[in-house]
Parts: C-alpha cells; sequence; structure tokens
C-alpha cells in the first residue's frame, strides 16, 4: 500500500510494485575478486565492479520475485529501465531471477535510458554500450531493445566535481557498440 501511495504523490498512471517482497542485500564481486555485501559499503570500496547479485537478508537464500511484478512485465507494451545507478540501483532489481527470466520472455519492447554521466566506482570510463553489455552480460544475452542516450554536451556546470563528487565524466557514445548490442 505504501507504494501505491507513492505512485500517487509522484502522480504516476502506472503502479509502482517493490521488486520483492522480503529484505534484500546486494552484494558486489569486484575485477580483483573481492566481494562487498550491503549498497553503502559497495560505494565505499575502491575499484570497478565486475557484477553484482542479491541475497534474502533473512536466510542469504535466493530471493523470491513479486508476483505481481513478474505478472507486469510478462503482460507490459513496454518496459523502461533506468536511468538510474546501473550497479546498485536497475541491476539489484534485474538479477532476481524471476524478473530476469521474465524479462527474457515479454514480448514488451524494452528501452533503457542510459545516464548521461559516468558514476565513481560504478561506471567510470563507461560507454553507453559497456552499460547495455553490463545489462545484457547480468541476464546471460541479450535483451534490450531500444536504447536512450544523450549525444549533445553536457553542460560545463554539471561535471563540477566540487558539487558533484560521485560523477566524473559524459558517458561516451559509442554508436557502433551499440549497434553490436541492440
Amino acid at each position: 500500500n505504501a507504494m501505491q501511495l507513492l505512485s500517487l504523490f509522484f502522480h504516476t498512471t502506472g503502479k509502482i510494485y517493490p521488486s520483492s517482497d522480503q529484505p534484500l542485500t546486494l552484494h558486489a564481486v569486484f575485477k580483483d575478486g573481492s566481494e562487498v555485501a550491503g549498497e553503502s559499503h559497495i560505494a565505499d570500496h575502491p575499484g570497478m565492479i565486475d557484477h553484482v547479485y542479491v541475497t534474502n537478508t533473512l536466510d542469504d537464500e535466493t530471493p523470491q520475485a513479486s508476483r505481481r511484478v513478474v505478472n507486469t512485465i510478462l503482460e507490459s507494451d513496454m518496459i523502461v529501465l533506468g536511468p538510474g545507478s546501473l550497479f546498485t540501483s536497475i541491476l539489484p532489481n534485474i538479477v532476481i531471477e524471476e524478473i530476469g527470466q521474465a524479462l527474457l520472455e515479454t514480448k514488451a519492447e524494452i528501452a533503457y535510458v542510459c545516464n548521461i554521466m559516468t558514476q565513481r566506482g560504478e561506471t567510470e570510463y563507461f560507454s553507453d554500450s559497456d552499460h547495455v553489455e553490463v545489462l545484457h552480460r547480468h541476464l546471460g544475452r541479450p535483451f534490450i531493445d531500444t536504447v536512450l542516450v544523450n549525444i549533445e554536451k553536457v553542460p560545463r556546470e554539471y561535471m563540477d566535481t566540487n558539487r558533484f563528487d560521485e560523477y566524473l565524466v559524459q558517458v561516451e557514445h559509442d554508436f557502433a557498440g551499440l549497434c553490436k548490442q541492440v
């Protein structure tokens, strides 16, 4: 019910559902093989993330997806992922096995809205095609149909690292790489 109240508050026409009714813990495995659990600990850990997964916080088992989310994915005409933190906001939801499977099975058009800026510790030096490659790798095969990217120069004030210390540089547009991914 709280999610539906948020939906009313934000004036959305759709529904907002949590990906799971269970409390979840996010785990990140880094390129150097180290592993960290908990979103705040992940952000503080040096190094680049290789992949993420989630567990049920109560028993460290594989989490169950919300049935409403799975059914909504399967019945949708279009699904929009992003923008948001790739490894700590978007992927934690879609790596829940039943949600990932529903994304692979749905007949809906799946669009990914790529961030305009790279994020420290998550997507440093990433191009837009790198974002899509990571999404596809986490689900084991391509599933994104459309990618929305910014090709305009980001205003200089967006790159003020004194004000926005989490963001680094503009995500590089890689048209050829995207063509291979989508």
